[in-house]
């Protein structure tokens, strides 16, 4: 099935659901024919027409019992359940309470409203679908005509296109939306390439892979993410910028998220500090639009920002605080990542560090502080951030003794407990920042 089979298609269905289309596109009703209406009857295509020029000529002119008969009796044939509206109107000529014009006018409306004959146009099925008439009359053109400047006998709709469609069909058909959902499963099955949304672009083979939070690799790219990542929400582009000299981490996170290599660019980064003194440094960066990737991080708690040089996380992504809580529950419960952890050796506050909730969320703090952390020397470490009330979070949820220390450049000193732990949630994090040969090995 192609596009213009699903249009065609959706355009046949939907004709038969006049009544619920009336809802939303009343006007619609007075598109119904006085010569269907007569065909209804079991006259001539004129019958109706006639009567109405001799109404208009003698407005008292009673249509004929046996007619009127013969309307009812062809109605029920024809709309079985949906007669009771087309019922009264009928009742309500024979008891004289209206006259034979309104009776007619009344009665073409009604079976416009209810008797599916009236075809649905593209400027209709457009705004069904997508709430803009001019919506299919343009897929029409590209598809068909060579003349039009984005000619494409071959487009597709997106899968995001296509959800908004099953969306306002269940909203406007209720139940009866499943023989057109049908049609628009059948057009998906039948074209596997779709692209998932509007100007899909770039090769990123792992769109998803932030789907669920629930690996440490995963964990540790999103808090690296969350301290050096950007989005910039006009042009839904992401990006990643690093100093040349940890290149390596940046051809790492597009390995893991499926992009080529050749998309890393270089350039150099020109500072100028309060006295005016430039100073120029090499740096590389990725940016890429990849939407169902970009919703999730920001489903998460990856702060949008027009901003290259900063985050601005405000407060400690809510998914941490969960892990944290459910680690805690863990631990109770006895539930380690390893049997050969000496407990003797780790502070009792510490113990939810080492179940695998706790390993996740460390993870995540790992790659924090790989972005925007400090390593000096030994077990000491600290992350880094323009916001003081999100660092007072980290501290708060990770139960880090150390206060905020609210400088020029606020900062949090994470103790070398908590930074064996963390060492300890991803041995692939960025080698610079690390320190593990002083690392407990009864932890390992």
């Amino acid at each position: 099935m192609n596009t213009k089979n699903l249009i065609e298609a959706l355009q046949n269905e939907l004709k038969y659901y006049s009544e619920e289309i009336a809802e939303i596109l009343p006007n619609r009703v007075e598109k119904y024919k006085d010569y269907w209406l007569s065909t209804i009857w079991g006259y001539s295509k004129k019958y109706v027409n006639t009567l109405k020029k001799e109404l208009k000529r003698n407005p008292n002119k009673k249509i004929n019992e046996f007619a009127i008969k013969k309307l009812r009796e062809n109605l029920e044939l024809e709309l079985g359940d949906n007669i009771t509206r087309c019922k009264l109107i009928l009742n309500l000529y024979q008891e004289n309470k209206i006259s034979g014009f309104e009776f007619l006018n009344r009665l073409r409306s009604e079976m416009g409203r209810v008797s599916g004959q009236i075809p649905i146009t593209f400027e209709e099925l457009g705004y069904i679908l997508v709430g803009s008439t001019r919506f299919i009359p343009h897929i029409w053109d590209r598809i068909n005509y060579s003349t039009r400047k984005n000619y494409n006998p071959d487009y597709k709709f997106t899968l995001e296109r296509l959800t908004q469609f099953k969306e306002n069909l269940k909203i406007i058909l209720g139940k009866n939306a499943q023989e057109c959902l049908k049609l628009i499963e059948r057009y998906i099955r039948t074209n596997p390439d779709l692209k998932e949304y509007k100007n899909q672009q770039y090769r990123v083979e792992n769109p998803h892979i932030f789907e669920e939070l629930n690996e440490v690799d995963k964990l540790y790219w999103f808090g690296f993410l969350c301290a050096d990542g950007w989005f910039i929400e006009k042009t839904q582009r992401l990006g990643f910028e690093l100093a040349k000299k940890d290149k390596e981490r940046l051809e790492e996170y597009v390995k893991f998220i499926g992009l080529p290599q050749d998309r890393i660019k270089e350039r150099i980064k020109y500072t100028e500090d309060k006295s005016g003194n430039i100073t120029s440094n090499d740096m590389c960066y990725v940016i890429f639009i990849c939407k169902p990737l970009i919703n999730k991080l920001l489903e998460y708690g990856f702060r949008d920002t027009t901003s290259k040089t900063e985050s601005k996380l405000k407060q400690l992504p809510s998914t941490i605080t969960s892990l944290i809580s459910e680690a805690k529950m863990e631990a109770l419960q006895g539930q380690f990542i390893s049997n050969n952890i000496n407990l003797m050796k780790i502070p009792e506050l510490k113990y939810w560090c080492y179940t695998k909730s706790g390993k996740l969320a460390l993870a995540w703090l790992l790659g924090f502080y790989d972005g925007d952390g400090h390593h000096m020397g030994g077990r000491s470490a600290s992350i880094t951030s323009s916001s003081i009330p999100f660092l007072k979070q980290v501290k708060q949820a990770f139960m880090i003794r150390n206060q905020v220390r609210e400088y020029k450049f606020p900062s949090l000193s994470l103790g070398p407990d908590l930074f064996d732990a963390m060492m300890y949630s991803f041995r692939y994090s960025m080698l610079r920042k690390r320190f593990e040969s002083e690392i407990d090995t009864n932890i390992r």
